[in-house]
């Protein structure tokens, strides 16, 4: 929470919720061609689908409060070559969001997003983990909070954008 506390020049970040999280894989089939003989028209570049899915997600996932989490943290290209059509991608997304409605709405889409956009590519969308928003106990919060003020610390209530501990001790 470190570039937050930063951000509004307080010391202490009062904790009261961690927010859920679901990453995705998603693969992209298309097909090897030489790069200087194959036609624009005629190619099936998974590397173009994936971009623009990730185009398109991002579009999905932006929201006037800069809530969301949205990243894709892995992107591989297969077969890597610079004379080569790539024939398939494969990238991961993690999805953060402090609220499960939110959580399942954006999340329940990534893959027809992905369908949307894969052009002449196939695609295979796999949700590799979910995992709830958790609410922290109001008793701690206030506490917390207290302790903070006691000391004369400035703080900020704040969702957690880190899972840790923290989740299965609440």
């Amino acid at each position: 929470q470190g570039p937050l506390l930063e951000e509004r020049k307080k010391k202490i970040g009062v904790v009261t919720r961690i927010q859920g999280l679901r990453w995705f894989q998603v693969a992209v089939f298309g097909q090897e061609a030489h790069a200087g003989t194959t036609p624009l028209r005629l190619r099936r570049d998974a590397l173009a689908a994936a971009v623009a899915m990730i185009g398109a997600l991002e579009e999905l996932m932006r929201d006037a409060s800069d809530t969301v989490r949205f990243t894709v943290g892995r992107f591989e290209v297969f077969p890597n070559s610079p004379n080569t059509v790539p024939s398939r991608v494969v990238f991961t997304i993690d999805l953060r969001h402090p609220e499960s409605g939110m959580l399942a709405a954006l999340g329940d889409r990534v893959e027809e997003t992905c369908r949307a956009r894969a052009g002449r590519c196939d695609v295979k969308v796999v949700e590799t983990l979910n995992a709830a928003p958790t609410v922290f106990d109001p008793r701690i919060v206030e506490l917390v909070r207290a302790a903070s003020k006691r000391q004369n610390f400035p703080s900020i209530d704040m969702v957690s954008g880190a899972t840790h501990d923290a989740k299965f001790m609440a």
